[in-house]
C-alpha cells in the first residue's frame, strides 16, 4: 500500500509541476514539436512500466510519465482552435469532447474484455 502511495504522488507531482510550464515549453520548442516530445517520452516511458523491479524504478518511471502527460493535456486543447478556421472551431472542440468523454469509457471496457478474452499474459 504504501508504494502505491509513493508511485501515484510522483505521478502527480511531475504532472502538476509541468502543467503550468507547458506555455514556456511550447513556445521554445513550438507546439507541434513539444508534442511529439511529450508522446515519444511517454511511450518511452509507458514501455518500460512493467519492468521495475525496485521502488525507485518504478517511482522514476512514473515521475516520467506524469512530466510527459502534463505536457499533453494543455496541448490538446490548444491545438485544435489554432488548427481550424474560426467557423470550425466548435466542430474541432466537440470532437475533442467526445474523445475525453468516450476515451475513459471504451478503453477499459475493452481492455478488461482483451485480458479475459486472450489472457494478460
Amino acid at each position: 500500500m504504501d508504494e502505491s502511495t509513493w508511485v501515484l504522488t510522483g505521478h502527480l507531482i511531475s504532472n502538476a509541476i509541468v502543467l503550468p510550464s507547458t506555455g514556456r515549453f511550447s513556445n521554445f520548442f513550438g507546439r507541434k514539436q513539444y508534442r511529439v516530445i511529450s508522446v515519444s517520452v511517454l511511450a518511452l516511458a509507458s514501455a518500460f512500466r512493467g519492468a521495475p523491479t525496485t521502488l525507485a524504478m518504478r517511482v522514476t518511471v512514473r515521475v516520467i510519465q506524469g512530466a510527459a502527460g502534463g505536457g499533453l493535456q494543455p496541448l490538446s486543447q490548444a491545438i485544435p482552435p489554432k488548427s481550424f478556421p474560426r467557423k470550425k472551431h466548435g466542430q474541432a472542440m466537440v470532437v475533442y469532447g467526445l474523445g475525453i468523454i468516450l476515451a475513459p469509457l471504451i478503453g477499459p471496457t475493452l481492455g478488461g474484455w482483451i485480458t479475459d478474452r486472450y489472457s494478460w499474459r
